[in-house]
């Protein structure tokens, strides 16, 4: 069915957003106005390469579903590849997790939750021969800079991977996307690298292009100063949608979307009980969420208070004797919420 899916996927197209993005120059002339070879016939082969903020973990879209989206609204014929094809479970950081916010999407890729550039466990040269990808969209090193690789380092792995790749297929082309989270120290160095590799190497038949810098907000951007929200993943698709357009592939307008059937069951249903002067508030565990914001209202007086922030599976607060509360949950990842509710209940306190 996945095989179908897919094969039905292809035949479809792309996406619109309002991300705000910074501009970065591409190669101009000749082999910045060719396309990559390719029968059209055949659907483009693109994989996604990356570390973490590619492979995503429980509960994200992933930016690789909005581009995902974007091309199939285009009607561009396209498949994703790669090794993989899950996330990786958010509360405990092990592979194999499929609990995407929409999992109805080609989730093929070729990226791992930690991955360094430099010496990560997938390596471009022996992913092409196994894969073939047309095209290979790259967001990688901001683990090598934290762990103080050298841009200087980097740029060199660079330029000899693409020579690698290219002898595999002399038609290959890349999009290499800067990374956004600039506050990373050496991050602004790498991405001028990223540039110089762009300028120098694209070709009219083996494009290398450079996406646009996505302008992040790390507060509303990324979860935890690294991880993408939704807002972020839009950013990264838009810039990408825009880099394939650029080498022939997709029209380079984005149309996303978070389907209401994705919103459902993302909070877990609370649970109260109630003594005499408190209520205790329980929920199942989640993998998919850090901590639970609780909202509870007093109805009689129609108060409402909220404690952000709750950890674990429970919390106890005051009540009022002869009192009635109604109580919802708000997951939320990291420093941001989640945007979904849960279905309320209700409890009254004893009087006596």
């Amino acid at each position: 069915m996945k095989d179908l899916r897919r094969a039905i996927c292809a035949m479809l197209t792309v996406v619109i957003t309002s991300a705000v993005v910074a501009l970065a120059p591409i190669g101009t002339g000749a082999a910045a106005a060719a396309a990559p070879e390719a029968d059209p016939a055949e659907p483009v082969r693109i994989m996604l390469y990356g570390d973490s903020t590619t492979h995503g973990t429980t509960g994200d879209w992933t930016w690789r579903y909005r581009l995902w989206q974007s091309l199939t609204a285009d009607g561009t014929s396209f498949d994703f590849v790669g090794p993989r094809d899950d996330i990786a479970v958010y509360t405990t950081l092990e592979l194999g997790g499929h609990a995407y916010r929409d999992p109805d999407f080609d989730d093929d890729h070729a990226s791992l939750y930690g991955m360094r550039f430099s010496n990560g466990q997938y390596q471009l040269a022996d992913l092409a021969p196994a894969h073939d990808p047309d095209v290979v969209v790259a967001m990688i090193g901001g683990n090598d800079l934290v762990v103080q690789i050298s841009p200087d380092v980097l740029e060199a792995k660079w330029r000899k991977d693409i020579a690698r790749l290219r002898a595999a297929n002399r038609d290959v082309s890349l999009v290499l996307v800067p990374l956004p989270q600039t506050w990373i120290p050496g991050a602004t160095e790498y991405n001028e690298r990223l540039a110089d590799i762009a300028a120098g190497l694209d070709t009219a038949r083996s494009r290398v292009v450079l996406a646009d810098l996505a302008v992040f907000n790390a507060h509303t951007d990324t979860y935890d100063y690294a991880h993408f929200t939704a807002a972020g993943e839009r950013k990264i698709a838009t810039v990408v949608s825009a880099a394939l357009h650029r080498i022939g592939v997709g029209s380079g307008v984005t149309h996303f979307s978070d389907p209401a059937s994705g919103m459902t069951g993302w909070a877990p249903t609370p649970r109260a009980t109630a003594d005499g002067t408190s209520v205790t508030i329980s929920w199942d565990p989640v993998t998919y969420a850090s901590s639970q914001s609780v909202y509870v209202r007093d109805l009689t007086t129609g108060r409402v208070g909220v404690l952000h922030g709750v950890k674990g599976t429970s919390t106890t607060l005051p009540g009022q004797p002869g009192a009635r509360y109604r109580i919802w949950l708000a997951p939320a990842k990291g420093y941001v919420a989640l945007g979904t509710w849960s279905t309320p209940v209700d409890v009254t306190v004893p009087t006596g």
